[in-house]
């Protein structure tokens, strides 16, 4: 009977710990910044008034980001994100875009006005991916 209660007490927070890695929530990258990319919620903005506008990156392949996270960082390669970009309840804006993430850069998360679409920008670049 001791032996059975000390396999349990090995067992559960092994099993415990296991479910707790298997998280939805996106995993932050955690190396040196010139081997990942960092992307932050503003956007360059195209007209007045696009300051009001709150952008975030909502999903990472899949994985939640947590909503207080203002910028996010991310390793070389093709990265699936859903964007968010809202300025009131009724004026939200949501899109999915492939990324292809490249090591030292800086994203940013804007709308573009013209097509009406919360979109991805090379930082220093008003020109969306």
């Amino acid at each position: 009977m001791n032996r059975k209660l000390r396999l349990t007490t090995l067992l559960v927070p092994a099993l415990i710990s296991t479910a707790c890695s298997s998280s939805d929530t996106y995993v932050v990258e955690e190396t040196d910044a010139d081997r990942t990319a960092v992307i932050t919620g503003s956007g360059p903005a195209k007209r007045q008034g696009a300051d009001d506008w709150t952008n975030t990156v909502t999903t990472i392949n899949g994985k939640s980001v947590p909503k207080s996270t203002p910028s996010v960082r991310i390793a070389p390669g093709t990265h699936r994100l859903t964007l968010r970009c809202s300025k009131s309840a009724a004026k939200v804006l949501e899109s999915e875009v492939e990324l292809d993430v490249v090591a030292g850069a800086q994203y940013r998360v804007g709308v573009d006005f013209g097509r009406q679409r919360c979109v991805i920008f090379r930082h220093h670049s008003s020109q969306p991916l």
